[in-house]
């Protein structure tokens, strides 16, 4: 299981279904300062966090919506 469907799936299990979802939360590069300090690897985990994560739940949480 991703860890976009075991959260959904953690949080029917707690909470009942998913009503409204608020995609709202991000981190910066890893290593603090200017931009051109910003190394591949602190940028890909920017990505990751920031892109891929919520396009990833938003994508579990439509599908639920669409069962419904």
């Amino acid at each position: 299981t991703d860890p976009a469907t075991g959260l959904e799936l953690a949080q029917v299990a707690n909470l009942g279904p998913v009503d409204c979802l608020v995609n709202n939360a991000g981190v910066s590069v890893a290593q603090r300062g200017d931009l051109l300090e910003a190394t591949p690897e602190s940028f890909d985990r920017l990505l990751r966090i920031n892109l891929r994560g919520p396009f990833f739940l938003t994508q579990q949480v439509a599908a639920a919506f669409l069962r419904r």
